[in-house]
């Protein structure tokens, strides 16, 4: 395999080379041919390439403006090959490693966090040459390999690694660039800031999780106990968000919709009463936030419809481990209901669901509260 980039080492060369001979002529016998000649041999050994960087810069300041990519700094941008692609540009930024080909085209590689697995070695050509020795004190042959200079870059796509693999002559410097971004730069922060945002929110639900415990008996109550205090604010909408929430459950559960008259007055209630017990789960977590809340500032709120919906719309319910408790304990009294059309776990569902409607309603409010 003959090394991609060899026509450019050898036209380097030969510019460089005539380049000075012309030069050496012009001092010997000043002529505008000799200048001529020294400026195309320069430009056909360095200008050439200038000019190819400056076009992938440009190509490259483009995609990433287009791409909504204005925050990268390019840190590196070279002639290189790959062999997927062909001849062009590696281009390193602050978050991406891209290749822009030579007739303009640009791949868009990989995101640095993605790399697990950087470096640069020496791979074999297959061709081999051999090297004989006749000197007076030893005698014989070597034969070696020709080695090509690389710069290789792992990543997981999809659950699968692949490595990318481009021919440079600067793969040292390719190298200690890439590692000081992925170890310093950008990436490095934003990792680090991930993990720690990771980190809090697992303490946050192991907190969480702690007072739904500690307040079981309390969300388990047949009667109204301290948790429900200020429900004329916090049970706002609950009604509406359950009866659509029994709406779109019909087309996953039908026999909903079979239920006689009776019936479907028991499991409204019986579903109502999951959803009050979601709503004690919203209260207890928040109160772990706020010790008191003043209901002389709630009297005569009403939470308007949009606010109340946008609100909702932006709570997320953790997946907390007492939730399950709550499921299992609530499903007792659906027994004493002898609907014997549902399953166990189609009721276990449903009741999943309405405990979160309940939660996920009272957080929304709160929140709404606090903007109003």
């Amino acid at each position: 395999m003959e090394y991609p980039l060899n026509m450019k080492e050898l036209r380097k060369v030969i510019g460089v080379v005539v380049c000075f001979v012309a030069l050496i002529a012009f001092r010997m016998e000043p002529s505008m041919t000799a200048l001529l000649v020294a400026a195309a041999a320069l430009f056909i050994g360095r200008g050439i390439d200038y000019l190819r960087d400056e076009k992938a810069k440009t190509r490259l300041r483009n995609y990433l403006s287009i791409n909504d990519f204005n925050d990268e700094t390019i840190h590196v941008i070279l002639d290189s090959y790959l062999d997927e692609v062909g001849r062009g540009h590696l281009a390193i930024t602050d978050r991406w490693v891209l290749f822009i080909q030579r007739k303009g085209d640009i791949y868009l590689l990989s995101s640095l966090h993605n790399v697990i697995d950087y470096g640069y070695e020496y791979i074999g050509s297959g061709i081999f040459t051999t090297r004989h020795s006749q000197s007076s004190f030893i005698k014989g042959s070597l034969t070696r390999e020709e080695k090509y200079p690389i710069v290789y870059i792992g990543v997981n796509q999809d659950g699968e690694t692949r490595i990318y693999q481009f021919f440079t002559k600067k793969q040292k410097k390719t190298y200690k660039t890439l590692s000081n971004l992925i170890e310093n730069g950008v990436v490095s922060r934003e990792k680090q800031k991930a993990f720690k945002e990771r980190n809090d929110a697992e303490e946050r639900l192991e907190m969480e999780n702690r007072a739904i415990v500690e307040s079981m008996d309390l969300i388990m109550d047949r009667e109204l106990n301290e948790l429900d205090n200020s429900n004329t604010y916090f049970l706002q909408n609950l009604g509406t968000y359950a009866d659509a929430l029994f709406d779109v459950l019909s087309d996953q559960f039908p026999k909903l919709l079979s239920l006689q008259e009776d019936e479907k007055e028991d499991m409204e209630e019986y579903l109502m009463g999951c959803a009050v017990r979601g709503h004690r789960l919203g209260r207890s977590v928040i109160n772990t936030y706020t010790t008191s809340i003043n209901e002389n500032n709630l009297v005569g709120m009403i939470i308007p419809s949009e606010l109340a919906q946008e609100k909702l719309d932006e709570v997320v319910i953790p997946d907390y481990p007492a939730i399950q408790t709550i499921i299992y304990s609530q499903y007792k009294y659906f027994r004493h209901l002898n609907l014997t059309l549902f399953k166990e776990n189609e009721i276990l569902s449903l009741t999943k669901e309405y405990i979160r409607i309940g939660a996920k309603n009272t957080m929304a409010n709160y929140l709404a509260i606090n903007e109003l």
